[in-house]
This record gives C-alpha cells, structure tokens and sequence, in this order.
C-alpha cells in the first residue's frame, strides 16, 4: 500500500516538474517576442496617454490617483499587446512620479483575465475596459487569477 502511495507521489512530482520547465521556457519564449517590439505611445495630457499596440490598433490609457483605466482594452488580441501596453504604464508612471508596485506579469495577466472574460461574454461592460491597480486588485481572487495567468505566459 506505501509502495503505491509513494509511486502516484512520485508520478505526481514529475509532472509538476515537467509542467513547470513547460510554463517557464513559454514564458522565456514570450518575453523574448515581446523585447523585440518596442511600444509606441504619446500623450494626449497629463493624466492620458494613447498606446499604439503592435497589431496597430490604439489604446488609451487614463491614468487615476489608484488605477489605470484602460479603454477597450478587448483590442489586445496577444500577448504582445499586453505587454506594450504595460510597458506604456511604467514609461509613463516613471516619468510622471507614479509608484506602481506590480510586476509586469501580473498587470499584464489581469490585462488578459479581463479580455478572456470580456472575449466569453462575461459582464462586456465592465471588462471590456480594464482596471489595473498601481499596488494590487482589491479582489483576491483576482489577483490569484492574474498571478496565475502572468506566471504561466498564457
């Protein structure tokens, strides 16, 4: 009986291993997509900035005392666009004072839990434009949900 404990334990590891070198060399993958583009942004004032994506679609960004709002945020259709996106917040947060504590992961899974949610129809109104907290989401959930989602590179 110990055998069999010990062996589905062992399986177990070594597809928890394997599961993790997969989600780390996609996601070494797609940093390495995303270094090669360099987003393009200006501002229209002080509190907003509109991003070209690399798919050339435009984004703008509102930029609050807490958060960032990000209008039709559905727009970024890849991992690409996400990124360029929050590499626009912390240009623009560095040049403008702002402290944002998040990870580039994190805010650019929470980018993409809200254009997966918006993409399957869950509440369009209110996910088709994102919300991203300078230091974190109000919501646990969320924040497990965009931990995940940038950790992985999905």
């Amino acid at each position: 009986m110990k055998k069999g404990i010990r062996s589905c334990f062992l399986i177990l590891n070594i597809l928890l291993f394997l599961g993790s070198l997969l989600f780390m060399l996609q996601t070494s993958y797609n940093f390495k997509r995303i270094n090669e583009k360099v987003p393009s942004f200006y501002y229209i004032e002080a509190s907003t900035a509109t991003v070209q994506l690399p798919s050339g679609k435009l984004v703008n960004l509102h930029f609050r005392e807490n958060n960032i709002e990000i209008t039709d945020s559905y727009e970024c259709k890849s991992i690409e666009d996400c990124y360029a996106i929050v590499f626009a917040i912390k240009a623009y947060a560095r040049d403008n004072d702002i402290e944002i504590v998040r990870s580039n992961a994190d805010m650019a899974g929470e980018l993409r839990l809200h254009n997966f949610l918006y993409r399957i129809g869950y509440k369009p109104d209110e996910t088709g434009t994102a919300d991203l907290e300078y230091i974190c989401d109000t919501r646990w959930y969320v924040n497990v949900a965009s931990r995940m989602i940038g950790w992985t590179g999905l």
